[in-house]
């Protein structure tokens, strides 16, 4: 393998890693604004960021089993169905399923910074 594509594998992986925290800082508010959520109820969905504070209790199993690919595999593939589940919850409350959704995006994002 070339110096070159090596380092476009690094560069394409370090932006995957990096898109899950622009959803995070932009999307989220964004999206449950426009839905006419109030600014007190999206600054409890920011407490779901202690995922990426919490990575490390899970790291070590991460780290034991499986690949790298089959986890970056994995994280992404979980990552999908949660934003596009997000588009479902229309309307201008946070339910549990909306709550469980983006924990479920925020965990696996934090796996995939782990890998």
């Amino acid at each position: 393998m070339t110096l070159r594509r090596k380092l476009a594998i690094v560069a394409l992986l370090y932006t995957i890693e990096g898109a899950p925290a622009g959803v995070f800082r932009d999307l989220v508010p964004n999206f449950l604004r426009s839905q006419g959520v109030g600014l007190a109820e999206i600054g409890w969905i920011g407490g779901l960021s202690a995922a990426w504070s919490l990575k490390v209790l899970w790291s070590p199993l991460v780290d034991r089993y499986g690949e790298r690919r089959r986890w970056i595999g994995a994280c992404l593939l979980a990552m999908v169905p949660c934003l596009a589940a997000m588009a479902g919850f229309a309307g201008s409350r946070v339910d549990v399923g909306l709550w469980a959704v983006l924990a479920l995006f925020f965990v696996a994002s934090a796996t995939q910074d782990i890998v």
